[in-house]
């Protein structure tokens, strides 16, 4: 039983070091988080039609989506200027964002064409851009680079993760182009 506790153990201290292996070459991790999202439902949400051309039938979104975990990751940004963050998702990649005012990002990685097997029945192409803002304990509740030129403690973020569906062939099933919506929120663990 106690080498069991001591698997255990050694199994779940090293998962923060394993997630922080999903950062580019170039950077290091700065923190890892358990982030969500909520469906956000507008006018222009992506739905799929029956196929028989009928009515709308269901939203191409998913509204009960997992919980995941993320790596921020910084590095030398190669335009000068402040660090270079990437947002780092097993199997979705590491976007890059440059550090904005007041602590926020906008990671917006290439454009992705998606193969016939989707749920609108034709070629798509997917755009996503992830915005918001990180939250944490900073001085005088500004966020800003502390003097040696690293980030502050941070201890979360929000915003808002966006992808645009376009068509890349037809017949389609969906009505194109289209948004998915979701709030983003991550808490550092």
């Amino acid at each position: 039983m106690k080498r069991l506790a001591l698997v255990l153990v050694a199994l779940c201290t090293g998962c923060p070091d394993q997630l922080g292996q999903q950062c580019p070459a170039n950077a290091a991790a700065v923190g890892n988080f358990n982030v969500t999202l909520s469906l956000q439902h507008s006018p222009t949400e992506c739905i799929v039609n029956q196929i028989d051309g009928g009515p709308a039938d269901a939203s191409l979104a998913q509204d009960n989506v997992p919980a995941r975990t993320a790596t921020l990751c910084a590095g030398p940004n190669p335009d000068g200027g402040g660090p270079l963050l990437y947002f780092a998702v097993p199997s979705h990649g590491a976007p890059s964002s440059d550090l904005l005012d007041g602590g926020t990002f906008l990671f917006h990685p290439p454009a992705t064409e998606a193969a016939l097997g989707t749920a609108c029945g034709c070629a798509v192409s997917l755009e996503e851009m992830t915005a918001g803002v990180f939250t944490g304990y900073f001085d005088g509740g500004v966020f800003a680079l502390e003097p040696d030129g690293g980030l502050p403690y941070i201890t979360g973020l929000t915003g808002t993760v966006s992808d645009r569906v376009t068509a890349g062939g037809s017949p389609c099933f969906c009505k194109l182009p289209c948004d998915v919506q979701y709030k983003l929120t991550g808490k550092r663990f």
